[in-house]
Formats: structure tokens, sequence, C-alpha cells
């Protein structure tokens, strides 16, 4: 089966393609995904991944803070469209022969709903430079 991008959604932006940062090189927001497959099976599963900016990530963590990259998606310049074409190609290049094998590889890009993970309040956390 194949993963399919069904929607997107961020709590900190109320439209995305209209949006338009006010600092065009430093701004960060947490972009929901719902994703299911291409198996006509009912179903869905939320993913999280923070889209931002080199400077929005050097205004919240030391210079000497190490982090890994893994749900953040570090753009240089907005734009929406381009931002979903990109999620939507790599979340639509997976394939597995299971449900948790596809989700798991989807889960390469942003933070599964299921892994337990504390990337939303890590974001909030965040959200407010030092």
């Amino acid at each position: 089966m194949r993963a399919l991008l069904n929607s997107c959604f961020s709590p900190d932006v109320d439209d995305l393609e209209s949006f338009r940062p006010a600092t065009p090189d430093d701004y960060g927001y947490l972009l929901t995904l719902y994703v299911g497959a291409d198996d006509d099976q009912p179903g869905e599963e939320v993913f999280y991944i923070v889209v931002c900016t080199p400077e929005w990530l050097r205004a919240r963590y030391a210079s000497d803070d190490l982090i890994i990259g893994h749900q953040y998606l570090i753009v240089f310049d907005y734009g929406f469209t381009k931002i979903e074409n990109f999620i939507r190609e790599y979340v639509e290049s997976c394939e597995a022969p299971s449900w948790k094998e596809l989700m798991r590889r989807v889960g390469m890009l942003g933070s599964w709903e299921f892994d337990g993970d504390r990337v939303l309040e890590r974001h909030r956390a965040r959200i407010r430079p030092r």
C-alpha cells in the first residue's frame, strides 16, 4: 500500500495559503498532517512537524545546543504550495505491505501521534524566544 496526504492543518496559522510571516527569515509553526493509504480502507493517522527557518531555530536554542532535525522542516523562504508539494511528494513516495510499517516510514518526516513523543509540548515551549 502507498501513503496519501489527506490534509494539513496548523493550530498556529489560520490560513496556510495566504500566510505571510511578519519576519520572513524568522518564523516557525506547527503543521499537523493527516495521512491515510490508497487501500480503500477508512482511517488516517496524524503526524506533526515544525515548519521553521534557521533564524527561528537560532533564536530558540543556545549556540552550544545540538538538535536533531527530525520533526523540523527547515525552510529558507515561505511558500505554502512549495512546502505542501514537498511533504506530499515525500508522504506519497512511502510504500509498505502493512499499515504499521507504512506509518513508520511516513514517521521519518515527523512525529507520529502514537510515537509517545512530546513534539507539541516542545513546540509550545519554544514558541517564544529566550
